[in-house]
């Protein structure tokens, strides 16, 4: 029907799967619900999101720097069902009453009209904290043995290290930004109380600004040093708080990625700048 053709897509709570979910439990009586609403299945919002992204990695990391807390929820059977192929898995073992009152399935059979030509779909996530890890390390490494090549006098590590602290400022900043227009310019609440912000500073657009556009005074020096200690500083804090279990986020690959190059970087902004004295 027309009132029914177009609804607020909702990629969790109201897509193409629940749609279909909620139609056959209002023909069911709630039946179905019922059911499956009490299952607890241990997974959230997030796994199944990243799990299913998988093969495409630059957007389950996005995926994973743009989900918040709320994604990290365990979720129900019910829930769950937002994905079709849960959905299919669900229905299979539901049983409902029929005329009689006796417990019947509700899927009495099946058949296949297509099958896809692709590989099946993951039972977990990608291994993002091992890869940000690796490259927060790396990257942080490489950082540091610039830096001090720069400090004796090497021409080609100081515009190195330079060039990575452009980059990765410019980049973190950017995610930040977008973190906090997520948060205040939207509706998408999944990404509301998003730990990421702590590790993709905004602070990292004005640093990059203040060491690399040419001039210099006092009051420069006292913005960009204390711009430099704010990351490093919002980077522990960020890293205390997933120590704390009702705290941590779900997101520790894009965070591990993030905080060695903070760290490092933003301590090493004030030598760089001044070319390595």
């Amino acid at each position: 029907l027309a009132e029914n053709r177009y609804y607020d897509y909702h990629y969790f709570r109201d897509n193409c799967s629940t749609r279909v979910r909620d139609a056959l439990d209002r023909v069911l009586g709630g039946a179905l619900r019922q059911a499956a609403e009490s299952v607890r299945t241990g997974r959230s919002y997030r796994f199944h999101a990243l799990r299913l992204m998988a093969p495409d990695l630059p957007v389950a990391v996005g995926i994973d720097l743009g989900l918040g807390r709320p994604a990290d929820r365990p979720i129900s059977a019910w829930e769950e069902m937002f994905i079709p192929m849960e959905l299919m898995a669900r229905l299979r073992s539901i049983r409902v009453p029929d005329d009689s009152g006796r417990l019947v399935p509700l899927v009495t059979s099946e058949r296949v009209v297509h099958t896809a030509q692709r590989p099946p779909e993951r039972d977990g996530p990608p291994p993002l904290t091992a890869l940000g890890l690796a490259i927060g390390f790396g990257g942080g490494s490489l950082g540091w043995l610039l830096w001090r090549q720069a400090r004796r006098g090497s021409v080609a590590a100081r515009v190195a290290v330079r060039s990575l602290i452009a980059v990765w400022g410019l980049l973190a900043g950017a995610v930040g930004v977008l973190l906090v227009v997520l948060r205040t310019l939207t509706e998408h609440e999944f990404a509301y109380r998003n730990e990421n912000i702590f590790f993709y500073n905004p602070l990292w657009l004005a640093l990059v600004f203040l060491v690399f556009v040419p001039g210099s005074s006092a009051w420069r020096q006292s913005a960009r040093d204390a711009m430099a200690q704010g990351i490093v500083w919002f980077t522990a804090v960020g890293l205390l708080i997933q120590l704390v279990p009702y705290l941590r986020q779900d997101s520790l690959g894009v965070m591990l990625l993030a905080a060695p190059l903070n760290i490092v970087l933003a301590q090493v902004v004030r030598p760089t700048s001044h070319g390595g004295d």
